[in-house]
Parts: C-alpha cells; structure tokens; sequence
C-alpha cells in the first residue's frame, strides 16, 4: 500500500473515532444537562451526515447512526481495499508497458531495411560544421559490400568519382584517396582511419582549401541479414576564401549520392552473377 492511501485511511479512521467519541460523550452527559446533550448530538450529526440531507432521509437514533458509521468505514476499508488492488494492477500495467515499449525498440532496431531507400543532404551541425550525409540500402550482407568497396583494382571500371585508395591500407597508415572531377584525375595524400570490414576514412585539411578540416568516412552500417545500410558522411569543419565550405558541401552531396548508387548497383550486380 502506497503512502497516499495510508494517509487516506487514517483520515477517515480519526473522523469515525471523533464521531464516536461525541456520541458517546452525549450518551453518557448527566441526563439533567438537556442543552449540552443536545449539543453533542448535534455536533456529532454534524460531523457523520452529509451537509445537505436528502428529503426521503429518515432521522435515526444514535446508537443506529454509530452502527451506520462503523458501516461506513467497513465499506471504506473494502473501497480503499479495491483501490489496492487497483494501484497493484495499474503498477503491473505500468510494467507491461515497459516490457512492451523494451521489446518495441528490439523490434526497431531489427526492422526490415527499405531495399530502396537513398538520402543525401547537407546538415549545419550546433558548432557551425557542415555535415554532408548519404546512406543507401543495399540488398547484400556487410561481408559482400566489403569485398566491393575495397577492391580499389576495379573500383574505377564502375565509379565515376571515387577511382580508390592506394598505400598502407591500415589504421593510421598512409595512402592516397583518387578521385575523378570532370574527366581528370585528382590524388590526395590522408593519414587512414580503418576498421577491417566495417569502415575506412580520413581526417585532414583539404589540399586546395587548406581552411577547412575533410573528416570523411565510408561506413558499412546494420544489418538485417538481406539489406544493409551504407553511409557515406563528410564533416567540413572551418572554412576557406579561395573554396567557401557550403560551395563544397553542395557540389560533394551529389558526388556522395552518385558514388553510393553507383556501389550498390555493382554490389548486386556480382551477387546476381
């Protein structure tokens, strides 16, 4: 029992207790002090019967209105007995719901990915960053995807922007990052960040716009055993007079776009062969 109830059963316990206290009380007054009897009863009536007495109310003695009020306060104890048994089913609810709410984000997290999905944007992060994100449902495992990604030997045959990487491929290793831009080739030298089978990026100041920190990665994501998610996201941290940071981000979000469709369309293509 909470305290709340507590607390309401002994309210209702110290009004029944008065009540008879002053019932009794005029019970037992010398039977010559009419006026102080009478008093009592009164005060007593008062304090047991409602404030406004119903027509058909029948005025009763006082040992049946102390019986009345002892039967009242059964009656409570059995409303405040219920209303236990209410709170306890109302905290089992409550434990439900959180059983349910737990077992529904499960379920989210191992939601069937959309074969289809694709979105590409740029974001303005709280410290002024542009944040350029791309992600796109591919119907493959992450192992497949993996294979794809980094065999930088055919990359360029089916990408038309990102040519592949060439150097240590490890973590902290360096490498250069090739990439195509209207036909002609561009290398850039990066110090790696590399997760065998999941990840691979970069964190440098751009060669042409030496102002703005490239903090970009290519992630394999979840996975719920058919599709997998491939995100593709660029932080751009600073900016630069020769090459402004939100001329960048726009031009790059349709290159991440392309490159991931590009990589999807090839993934599934070597799973179909």
């Amino acid at each position: 029992m909470n305290l709340s109830l507590l607390s309401r059963r002994a309210r209702l316990l110290a009004v029944s207790v008065a009540a008879v206290a002053l019932l009794l009380a005029a019970s037992c007054s010398n039977g010559d002090d009419d006026s102080s009897a009478s008093s009592a009863t009164t005060q007593a009536t008062e304090t047991i019967q409602p404030a406004e007495t119903s027509p058909t109310t029948t005025t009763a003695d006082d040992g049946d209105m102390a019986d009345s009020d002892m039967d009242d306060g059964d009656m409570d104890d059995d409303a405040m007995a219920d209303g236990d048994m209410a709170d306890d089913a109302m905290i089992e609810g409550d434990m439900a719901d959180d059983e349910m709410s737990d077992a529904m984000t499960e379920s989210d997290d191992m939601a069937m990915l959309d074969p289809i999905g694709a979105l590409a944007e740029v974001r303005t992060q709280d410290d002024g960053s542009l944040q350029v994100y791309s992600e796109i449902v591919i119907s493959a495992t992450p192992e497949q995807i993996w294979e794809v990604l980094t065999d930088f030997a055919t990359m360029p045959e089916w990408s038309d922007t990102f040519q592949g990487l060439t150097g240590d491929l490890t973590d902290g290793g360096e490498a250069v990052a090739t990439f195509l831009a209207e036909g002609q080739a561009f290398p850039f030298p990066h110090v790696l960040t590399w997760e065998e089978g999941r990840s691979f990026g970069w964190s440098d100041p751009l060669a042409f716009a030496p102002g703005i920190v490239d903090d970009h990665h290519y992630i394999i994501d979840r996975t719920d055993g058919t599709n997998t998610l491939f995100i593709q996201i660029d932080t751009l941290t600073g900016d630069d007079a020769g090459y402004p940071a939100a001329v960048l981000a726009d031009q790059l979000v349709q290159g991440y776009a392309w490159f991931n469709q590009q990589l999807k369309t090839e993934v599934e293509r070597r799973i179909a062969e």
